[in-house]
């Protein structure tokens, strides 16, 4: 499916559950040997609630995992890794999660200072790579280490001094990306366990800054970003399809959605300000209330050009729903109504 191409308009059909997954905090989700793993907090944070796409397309609940949050999840071969802070001492770890729910093994990452940014995941189906950072949220050094079997080898500062208010990070041409803001944007590349590029970027609506298919973005307008490329440092725009609402609302929350033999797909959301008037017999005059509106949408994506084709619409909540493909279906989960909802195209 090329970029210019119709978007299928998705049909979406509700899983079913035995028992309801309470939705926590946050709501992750990977696919392990064709099947859907979903992961989410228990509303106390003493545990985290684990369960599986059965064949059957019913959820089953798994083992709890010893977390109190999850800051990564992703597959590994026919287990996965699973990346956040450890019940109990709130320690950052990274846990190797067998398909069936059982822990195989957890690895402490180490923390000369206190966690300024729980562990990320980078690298792939298999990722190889584990970023974190330690110190102060507005002066912080985040660190890289490989992972292995059970341990971490050649744990290495990215980046020193910077701020981590907000942290990503990704696997593209070969290296690690790392994109930090405090008070300014900083990016690194490292590669082979060198810093290749260490750079302050400096253009408008950095505090937004995101990674995407080995690239930087930031907003441009309503529904287009700046797209800065550190393989050959040049500057694009990326267009996305304007909704209804055109520049009243703002795009959000772009990820890409990949997998082997697999079209590429581009999700994303738009808020949009949506204010009313409340008023109670307490309250002599109606009382402003500020809400937004917010709207999911899917489009075909070709990431050699940088275009996105026709764009349909979505489920979506509060908090941007996590999209994978399962097999030759996509499978969109999000937060509904205190319920962790799976739903699957038809």
């Amino acid at each position: 499916m090329s970029a210019g191409a119709q978007a299928p308009r998705w049909h979406w059909a509700p899983t079913t559950s035995a028992i309801p997954l309470l939705a926590g905090s946050t709501v992750s989700a990977t696919v392990v040997r064709g099947a859907l793993h979903v992961l989410t907090p228990h509303a106390d944070v003493s545990m985290v609630s684990h369960a599986r796409l059965d064949l059957d397309d019913q959820l089953q609940l798994l083992t709890d995992l010893p977390l109190r949050s999850v800051s990564g999840v992703a597959a590994m071969g026919d287990a996965m890794r699973v990346a956040g802070a450890r019940a109990g001492d709130n320690l950052p770890v990274v846990c190797s999660v067998a398909a069936d729910g059982e822990l195989m093994g957890t690895i402490v990452l180490p923390t000369p200072a206190p966690v300024a940014g729980w562990p990320l995941l980078v690298g792939g189906e298999a990722p190889r790579y584990v970023v974190w950072a330690t110190g102060d949220l507005l002066d912080a050094t985040v660190w890289l280490a490989e992972l292995n079997t059970g341990r971490l080898l050649s744990r290495a500062p990215v980046l020193s001094g910077t701020g981590v208010l907000s942290m990503r990070a990704g696997c593209a041409d070969g290296a690690v990306d790392v994109l930090a803001y405090g008070q300014e944007l900083r990016f690194a590349r490292l590669r082979r366990n060198v810093v290749e590029i260490d750079r302050v970027l400096d253009m408008p609506g950095s505090s937004a800054g995101q990674l995407l298919a080995g690239a930087v973005l930031t907003p441009a307008a309503a529904h287009a970003f700046r797209v800065w490329q550190p393989l050959n440092d040049s500057v694009r725009t990326l267009e996305l399809p304007e909704p209804p609402e055109r520049a009243s609302s703002r795009a959000q929350h772009l990820r890409l959605i990949a997998a082997p033999g697999r079209p590429d797909l581009l999700a994303w959301q738009t808020h949009l300000p949506d204010d009313f008037s409340i008023h109670t017999d307490e309250e002599d005059a109606p009382r402003r209330v500020h809400g937004v509106s917010v709207r999911g949408w899917l489009a075909p994506f070709d990431r050699t050009r940088w275009e996105v084709g026709s764009s349909s619409e979505v489920p979506s909540s509060s908090a941007p729903p996590v999209i994978e493909w399962v097999g030759e279906r996509l499978a969109l989960v999000r937060p509904a109504a205190g319920i962790v909802q799976v739903l699957l195209s038809e």
